[in-house]
């Protein structure tokens, strides 16, 4: 026989007692990833040596496909991971995980979503692009991402909360005005939401609007300023609060607030040296 008439070799097929033994495997796998995220009395320390120590028994693929599946009352290990024990004890999984598959994200996003976290929302790249012409002038410019930073202040009653959302939004008007028939906006975390910033023309006016961005319940808006904040460096300039007045807000796209900035895109005393617009929203919610 030649060597091309070599056969090739001989590969067994699986069985229906491999195929059942795999299935146990992983629910015995998975119930050892449940545990690791619901035990309270697990440190962020103890849950990564804990996955340290599951990981090395497993294919990276295979691990990092079991953190991602949501067969958790629903929800992905990396969810519960956030909910239950914070960032450290996310991170100390998520270091098994090259790339988080779309329905991941959108599992982180709810997490981050459920515990407040824009920091971590922020440092997960997870808001949505809210216009990718204005995503690519952006790159293209050399500009950094736009930024928000969220607090939470003191309440006036169980009912009541109280938030600060800063925004820095850079080289405002020359992306605006680059695409005037495009929106430039923002998703960010307050109050156990996602809540969509966007700047945009409307009816030939500028407008920047605030609404919610991801299905939720509704929220009571009871008092609403939008600061302009004047420039570092520049001190006669004050800042610039404009009120709103309060309202109900859905997740159905009817319910939104708004201020007219026209004068804003002609006015470049209100912006930073590299043409960053620094605003800040205060506002008050009931549940």
């Amino acid at each position: 026989m030649s060597e091309t008439d070599t056969p090739p070799p001989y590969v067994p097929r699986p069985t229906l007692f491999s195929f059942i033994r795999k299935n146990e495997q992983q629910t015995i796998d998975l119930s050892h990833i449940r545990d690791i995220v619901s035990d309270s009395n697990l440190t962020p320390a103890s849950i990564a040596k804990v996955a340290n120590d599951f990981a090395a028994n497993l294919r990276p693929a295979q691990f990092a496909k079991l953190l991602q599946k949501p067969n958790i009352e629903g929800h992905t290990a990396l969810y519960w991971s956030i909910v239950n024990h914070g960032r450290e004890a996310f991170f100390a999984l998520a270091t098994f995980v090259p790339q988080f598959t779309p329905a991941c994200s959108s599992d982180l996003r709810q997490a981050c979503s459920a515990t407040s976290d824009q920091e971590l929302f922020a440092q997960l790249n997870l808001g949505r692009v809210i216009n990718s012409k204005d995503e690519s002038l952006r790159r293209f410019l050399g500009c950094p991402p736009d930024e928000a930073q969220v607090s939470s202040l003191a309440r006036n009653t169980l009912t009541e909360h109280h938030f600060s959302a800063c925004f820095c939004i850079r080289m405002f008007q020359k992306r605006l005005r680059a695409n005037p028939t495009q929106a430039l906006g923002m998703e960010f975390i307050l109050g156990g939401r996602i809540w969509l910033l966007k700047f945009s023309m409307i009816k030939g006016k500028w407008c920047m609007r605030f609404s919610l961005s991801d299905d939720g319940a509704p929220v009571s808006v009871l008092y609403s300023v939008l600061v302009i904040q004047a420039p570092s460096g520049k001190i006669p300039l004050e800042d610039m609060r404009i009120l709103h007045a309060g309202f109900v807000l859905t997740s159905d796209c009817h319910g939104w607030f708004q201020w007219h900035l026209d004068w804003l895109m002609n006015d470049k005393t209100m912006l930073d040296y590299d043409g960053t617009l620094h605003a800040k929203l205060e506002i008050t919610l009931t549940y």
